[in-house]
């Protein structure tokens, strides 16, 4: 339908905007997106489709639970409505089902990581402009000098530890999609999705936050393993120039040689060891429900001596697995947790086992896990979860690997019919060809007018002779 058509069209667009538009603005990026959600909504109902729940009942289910535990977690609490309103963040799994809708084709889907890769380029100019001169567009704010020479970047976000969180990610997926997807890339493409990883890593290094420059080394480490015989030496070459470069950069070592101490020691009140301490005897005292949605700072401060700073008085755990467990109790993170495991293992057993994947396909998959790995180590020292920039990319990342997911699982239902008679000796060939199962109703009725019944078998094509 054109209707149908026109739709799909201004859906990409705003899609495409809110992507773009992540890197720079989460205000435009937002709009764009509740604009996506209403047009996707509207493509639903009319053709009452495309939200996949053959294929991704899994999720949407565990997504439910999720979600109405911590609506229970909020209800039962001291503050009920203020700990609903705090929901408003999980809007944004409404990119899994939009994402998917669109990226199963693999030209919007290569268009999307491209228009993704160009934007990443062009900010991360931005980024060298501002380590070497300060210059913070857009705000009011001062960039924050850098450990012995320059300036931590923020690019166009609020914060720079953001920023290279979201950056991070963004650097280890295209790096592993233009890695693995060499052999299906034009040398421009390719050239394209490097360039754009690599100046993503750069930025986030730049910003000099540790858990993100923790995440990309991890990543790399991860990357060079998976790539195996196929890239060992140009995987080899990426992990020794980045471990040069971060050994060679003024301050690196100073952040976190110099900091180790004060973060692991379990006695700095600014240290992620003393606030864990502290948010695991929330969780005790709160197992069932946690503290409600909203008031984890409130009920930290409880655990805490009184004289203790303002500043340290923090609102989340730093980690998002114990953030969820100490705010929605035990069950809130046993559903989190599955959540995430579920992700992976459907994603990696999809790489695994699925040898009709093209090269593209396994891209995709590989750079996604790597992506989320990237995503998941910052998580054990930042909420990022909770984080509308960061949690935006996640959720676009798992949208492409549930795209590549869907489509395997809607060709591996296809059936092959390589032969078929109908009627006074016609034969007709169809070598290579797939026919969906929804279609053959239509075909049974097509065959059963030449005087053949149709029946399938163990993907087998049975034509029998109908009783006169």
């Amino acid at each position: 339908m054109i209707y149908i058509r026109i739709l799909s069209d201004f859906l990409f667009f705003f899609f495409a905007l809110s992507l773009v538009s992540s890197t720079f603005s989460i205000a435009v990026s937002q709009i764009s997106l509740g604009v996506s959600v209403l047009l996707f909504l509207i493509i639903y109902f009319i053709k009452k489709k495309f939200l996949y729940f053959n294929e991704m009942k899994w999720f949407y289910k565990l997504v439910g639970l999720y979600i109405a535990w911590m609506i229970i977690s909020s209800l039962v609490g001291t503050t009920p409505l203020k700990s609903l309103t705090t929901l408003k963040d999980e809007w944004l799994f409404f990119i899994i089902p939009i994402g998917i809708f669109l990226s199963l084709k693999l030209k919007i889907r290569q268009n999307l990581i491209s228009i993704f890769a160009y934007v990443i380029i062009v900010v991360s100019i931005y980024g060298v402009v501002q380590f070497f001169t300060g210059a913070n567009w857009f705000s009011d704010k001062a960039a924050q000098v850098a450990p012995m020479y320059g300036y931590r970047i923020s690019g166009f976000f609020s914060y720079g530890v953001t920023f290279g969180n979201f950056f991070s990610v963004a650097g280890v997926f295209l790096t592993s999609y233009a890695f693995f997807g060499y052999n299906s890339f034009t040398k421009e493409k390719f050239g394209l999705f490097m360039l754009g990883g690599v100046s993503a890593i750069l930025m986030s290094i730049l910003t000099f936050s540790r858990a993100p420059i923790l995440a990309i080394v991890l990543a790399t480490i991860l990357l060079f393993i998976l790539l195996g015989k196929t890239w060992w030496k140009q995987g080899l070459i990426f992990t020794v120039v980045l471990f040069i470069f971060l050994s060679l950069l003024p301050g690196v070592q100073q952040r976190f040689v110099g900091e180790f101490d004060k973060e692991y020691s379990g006695v700095h009140k600014a240290g992620r060891v003393y606030i864990w301490k502290n948010s695991f005897k929330m969780i005790a005292d709160n197992p069932i429900f946690g503290v409600g949605l909203g008031n984890f700072k409130e009920s930290y401060t409880g655990y805490i001596p009184s004289d203790v700073d303002e500043i340290r008085k923090v609102s989340s755990a730093h980690n998002d697995f114990i953030d969820i467990a100490a705010n929605t109790g035990i069950p809130g993170f046993v559903f989190f947790a599955a959540l995430w495991f579920a992700v992976i293992y459907r994603l990696w057993k999809k790489y695994k086992k699925d040898v009709n994947l093209s090269i593209e396909e396994k891209a995709v998959l590989i750079a996604v896990l790597c992506g989320s790995f990237c995503f998941g180590v910052i998580s054990m020292f930042h909420g990022v979860f909770v984080d509308d920039e960061v949690r935006f990319l996640l959720m676009y990342l798992w949208s492409l690997g549930f795209a590549v997911l869907v489509s395997g699982n809607l060709r591996s239902k296809k059936i092959e019919f390589n032969k078929m008679k109908i009627g006074n000796g016609l034969d007709i060939k169809l070598k290579n060809i797939w026919i969906s199962k929804r279609k053959i109703e239509k075909l049974k009725i097509l065959i059963k007018t030449n005087g053949k019944e149709l029946s399938t078998t163990n993907n087998q094509i049975t034509l029998t002779k109908l009783s006169d």
